[in-house]
């Protein structure tokens, strides 16, 4: 609660219209209940500020569940941050989580990646990549998305193994941003010329 108040009142002061949020903290996981009352208490101060609380889907928490909490919350100043890989951690793919989360979708998280067999075939590295050179089919979902009319932001995120030096690493992460800006204006040149 502490802390949910603590970044509303930021986000006011920044005149945000998105307050993106992680709900697990180190040493907290709240169950689905007490996350509800959480979120049901702040929507006052959400409403006040004009402010949509975009609740992330991070790790453990199953689409089904964050679907749950949205449909019991029910207000339209409270969604989900769609995150395209984090899910993984729960267990389920982005063709699920999509089908189950755009209709609450209020911010994306465009993320790409690759899964690989490990050399010894004992199990899979997930690794970030640039996007369009991973396995998101994001022209797919951004059509998905723009059916549901909700979403009105989107942040390249980047998974970005690290090199031998903290320079080469930055080098790497700028031609990532780079290229994955690049690919969106590609997208987006696409779209225009499509509707136009």
């Amino acid at each position: 609660r502490e802390h949910l108040d603590r970044y509303v009142d930021i986000a006011r002061v920044f005149k945000s219209p998105l307050l993106r949020f992680v709900v697990d903290g180190d040493h907290y996981e709240p169950d689905n209940a007490e996350i509800i009352n959480i979120i049901k208490e702040a929507i006052p101060r959400l409403e006040e500020n004009n402010l949509v609380l975009g609740i992330e889907n991070h790790d453990r928490f199953k689409a089904k569940e964050l679907a749950f909490i949205m449909q019991s919350v029910d207000s339209e100043h409270v969604g989900i941050c769609l995150d395209c890989v984090n899910s993984i951690g729960a267990g389920e793919g982005l063709e699920w989580v999509s089908s189950v989360l755009l209709p609450f979708t209020v911010n994306l998280h465009v993320k790409d990646f690759t899964i690989q067999r490990v050399g010894h075939q004992m199990g899979f590295t997930v690794s970030g990549t640039p996007l369009g050179e991973g396995m998101i089919q994001l022209p797919l979902l951004l059509e998905k998305l723009a059916k549901h009319r909700r979403c009105e932001s989107a942040v390249i995120e980047q998974w970005v193994p690290p090199e031998a030096t903290l320079a080469e690493t930055i080098r790497k992460e700028e031609l990532w941003a780079n290229k994955s800006i690049d690919y969106i204006k590609q997208l987006s040149s696409f779209y225009s010329s499509e509707l136009s």
